[in-house]
């Protein structure tokens, strides 16, 4: 469960169920963390679930804790190091990859303010955490369940801002963001909520909960193309493409050019236009239109793959076109 305040002291408890292609096996308690307190919004990352708790021996309201896991076992639930937890509610985290820094929500008074905000935070060396108020992100109303893609490069979350609870998307790099921008192919009348994405980061799983009706799960598909700026020219290939060109440059200067092969010649022209090239091609920009490719005619295209010798599996046949 991924939802927050309005469902504490409920005995708020964490599920668990197996995803077998587009659907989910039954949902199961998570008996060795559960207890009488609420446990809600969990969120694996670098071995560890992490997931939020009111147990009597914390803070103050909701605090952050964790539990190893592995092979499907998990073990002792475990606190998380100062800095982190306050008196106030500490809830949604979110793991940002390849990294021990969390993004979560909290409600601790900032500004003279109590309303939900994200935070960034970062462990030191001794393990005390440095906390960071997402400012880019955060507004006067509550931001809610962060959630990060694999490459940590957006990070998707819900806000009250409008009025009701709507999923928003940022960029980033996992330190910093760009203002959030709304989903509002996704977003409805109702309130969107707990925002997570699956492995392959075209799929958004997120709830959905209508006014005097019971929350649902939603699914939605995505395929995007995003400009990626390539990494930085390193010392070795600036060195390379330099003495490309003092060959090239020689080889034009040279008194000798009339006297040179024609294959020799050749080959320094090529060098020249490749450098060209490999320096005018650094970067793809995708069309942002949208271009209807309309209805095809004549014969339908098929394609088949035959089975092995011996093999009795059935033929995998695609088909295109009006009579497929």
């Amino acid at each position: 469960l991924r939802q927050v305040s309005e469902y504490r002291e409920l005995t708020v408890e964490l599920y668990r169920a197996e995803r077998r292609g587009d659907t989910f096996g039954p949902a199961e308690p998570i008996e060795e963390l559960n207890s009488p307190a609420d446990e809600l919004a969990p969120c694996f990352g670098d071995g560890f679930l992490y997931f939020a708790s009111d147990r009597p021996d914390g803070l103050g309201g909701l605090d952050l804790v964790r539990a190893p896991c592995a092979d499907d076992e998990f073990g002792a639930v475990e606190r998380l190091a100062p800095g982190l937890n306050s008196s106030a509610d500490e809830s949604d985290p979110a793991c940002v990859p390849a990294s021990p820094v969390l993004v979560f929500a909290s409600n601790r008074a900032r500004r003279s303010r109590a309303d939900f905000d994200l935070y960034r935070a970062e462990p030191d060396g001794a393990g005390f955490f440095a906390l960071e108020a997402l400012d880019a992100l955060n507004t006067p109303s509550d931001e809610r369940d962060p959630a990060l893609a694999r490459d940590a490069r957006s990070l998707w979350f819900a806000s009250d801002r409008g009025g009701n609870f709507d999923l928003f998307r940022a960029w980033g790099d996992g330190a910093r963001w760009e203002r959030a921008e709304e989903l509002a192919t996704l977003n409805g009348p109702d309130e969107e909520r707990g925002p997570w994405l699956a492995a392959g980061g075209f799929e958004l799983l997120f709830e959905s909960h209508a006014p005097l009706a019971e929350p649902e799960f939603r699914r939605a598909r995505s395929r995007e193309l995003l400009t990626i700026e390539p990494p930085p020219v390193t010392l070795a290939e600036w060195i390379t493409l330099a003495l490309l060109a003092l060959i090239g440059l020689l080889a034009l200067l040279a008194r000798r050019w009339h006297e040179l092969d024609i294959l020799w010649k050749c080959l320094l022209v090529s060098l020249v236009v490749h450098l060209l090239l490999l320096y005018g091609m650094r970067h793809v920009y995708p069309e942002h239109e949208l271009h209807d490719v309309g209805p095809r005619e004549g014969r339908a295209i098929r394609v088949r793959l035959a089975p092995e010798e011996g093999d009795a599996r059935p033929v995998l046949e695609a088909r295109l076109g009006p009579d497929a």
